[in-house]
């Protein structure tokens, strides 16, 4: 692959760089991932409360709700 000249030589140690900084942003990228997660935990768990509630409010409040729905008790809604 790499000539025998500098600029050949210059140009294969570019190329293995490059590629070893793509692998370690490949192997890091998981990684930081978890990371955001476990910043952004709490508020995504109380957006999806808030979700959940709503949409059992808004369920329960209608005219033409499903039966089951209407045999949640209020604290079991409330749990989630």
């Amino acid at each position: 692959m790499i000539q025998r000249g500098a600029r050949d030589h210059a140009k294969g140690i570019g190329y293995l760089a490059g590629g070893h900084v793509v692998a370690m942003c490949g192997g890091m990228l998981p990684f930081a991932w978890v990371a955001i997660v476990l910043a952004w935990q709490l508020e995504g768990q109380l957006g999806a409360r808030v979700l959940v509630v709503g949409v059992g409010v808004c369920v329960l409040s209608g005219r033409r709700h499903p039966r089951v729905l209407a045999r949640i008790p209020w604290g079991g809604l409330a749990l989630w």
